[in-house]
């Protein structure tokens, strides 16, 4: 054994972990330093390898396809769909508390996974509450590890953001009034400002935001209003039921026509709009519909929408972005196994995009009535991390905030665990990203 590549071989022989890749960057330090100084290296290199199928010190991404391991196909929309938008920070079921941040971690070859260093402080909070945020272990299956590239967009909000525009949206819409300066700045308002009229406001807010309220309320909540009246013993939960049942409902079909009198009033063309209605939030309680209308590049939708708001009367209130969307070009994406290590990545934390709902009757423990004994010597530290298992993932778009007014609109991966839970992470390549800017971003 008198040769650099004798002594390779031989360390993988023994490795334990010889499904395990180191990561490029260490690859490539390895590969500059002079020859006579690589035996250490190696050494350390094959070290490293078999602490991370330990369970500790470092951990390298899975790359199956290199070893013959059929890999998993990301999941693509029937021909003639649009992939749904990817949100972030909750934003199809999740609150903006139940992401999926966390401890780093990173899914070793095979499926296991190692502690990396580098955790959020806050992370000890989560562990318990059904793995929605705080220390998470990710196991992932073998992703293709080909990198492709992807348009990335911007919301152009200045190209609309003038009071004549308001002005326009306002006459569109019947709201009486001249365009009147926002008195914080940063946009103007026609119609009543005491809730007793209908009123138009646009600002610079998320690529350029205009919020309408046609001035009238929800018809269930006028009718607890005015049987509750005046009467102290009241029993405003059966009222509001009894309310809910006496008033109709609006159909999907007002709903869709509503959106698109507020397209139209807007200047947005709904060809370029994927549009959904979504009740399931408002008809148990008023009897109301949302219609949400999203931008749609590249066959899929963005998480950035006009939502209108509709009872059985007509329009309560609508809001969203105006802006046109503008093509930046073309930039690199990491690959489906790249990304998927990212889930464990702190410079990347995974953002829960989706929680199946729980109840009550989900959560453990009980309330405390006295304080708990010392523990024995030697006894264990608790240190709750939540498992989940990885068993599909889809590419779409998302948002990235990097001002007020200025919104990216980036691709991004969603990984889906055995449980139904979705965590997203941004697929754009590390070298496409400006990691230095201290800009505000919701990644």
């Amino acid at each position: 054994m008198d040769t650099d590549d004798d002594l390779t071989n031989a360390l993988r022989g023994i490795d334990p972990a010889a499904d395990a890749h180191a990561p490029e960057a260490l690859r490539g330090r390895v590969a500059a330093l002079p020859r006579a100084r690589r035996r250490g290296w190696l050494v350390t290199a094959a070290a490293a390898a078999a602490i991370a199928v330990a369970g500790a010190g470092f951990a390298f991404a899975p790359r199956g396809a290199e070893r013959g391991v059929e890999t998993v196909a990301l999941e693509t929309p029937a021909p003639g769909e649009i992939a749904p938008p990817i949100e972030a920070s909750g934003g199809t079921g999740a609150t903006a508390e139940e992401t999926g941040a966390g401890l780093a971690l990173m899914p070793a070859a095979g499926g296991d996974l190692a502690f990396q260093s580098g955790y959020r402080m806050d992370s000890a909070f989560g562990g318990g509450w059904g793995g929605w945020w705080g220390r998470q272990r990710f196991t992932v299956p073998p992703f293709d590890d080909s990198r492709s590239g992807a348009t990335v967009y911007a919301l152009d909000a200045a190209s609309r953001f003038t009071p004549e525009t308001l002005a326009g949206i306002a006459a569109a819409l019947g709201v009486a009034g001249e365009p009147v300066a926002d008195q914080h700045g940063g946009g103007w308002s026609v119609g009543a400002s005491d809730g007793s009229g209908p009123r138009v406001s646009l600002s610079l807010w998320s690529g350029g935001q205009v919020w309408y309220s046609s001035g009238g309320t929800s018809p269930v909540w006028r009718c607890v209003e005015q049987a509750t009246t005046g009467k102290d013993d009241a029993d405003w939960a059966a009222v509001q039921e009894e309310c809910r049942l006496s008033t109709p409902s609006p159909t999907e079909a007002q709903a869709r026509e509503a959106m698109s009198t507020i397209l139209r009033a807007y200047g947005v063309d709904e060809d370029d709009l994927l549009i959904e209605v979504d009740g399931d939030q408002w008809l148990d309680y008023e009897n109301l519909l949302t219609v949400r209308a999203y931008r749609v590049a590249d066959g899929m939708a963005a998480p950035v929408s006009i939502d209108v708001t509709v009872s059985h009367e007509g329009i309560l209130w609508a809001n969203g972005s105006i802006g046109p969307l503008v093509s930046l070009g073309e930039y690199d994406i990491v690959s489906p196994a790249e990304a998927a290590a990212r889930l464990n990545t702190s410079a990347f934390s995974p953002d829960l995009t989706y929680a199946p709902p729980t109840g009550p009757e989900s959560w453990n423990g009980e309330p405390a009535t006295e304080p708990d004994p010392v523990p024995s010597p030697g006894s264990a530290v608790p240190w709750p991390v939540a498992e989940h298992e990885i068993v599909s993932a889809r590419r779409g778009l998302t948002a990235v905030y990097a001002s007020e007014s200025l919104i990216y609109i980036v691709p991004a991966y969603e990984f889906t665990d055995t449980t139904g839970k979705r965590w997203s992470v941004l697929a754009l390549a590390e070298n496409e990203l400006d990691t230095a800017s201290g800009l505000t971003t919701q990644w």
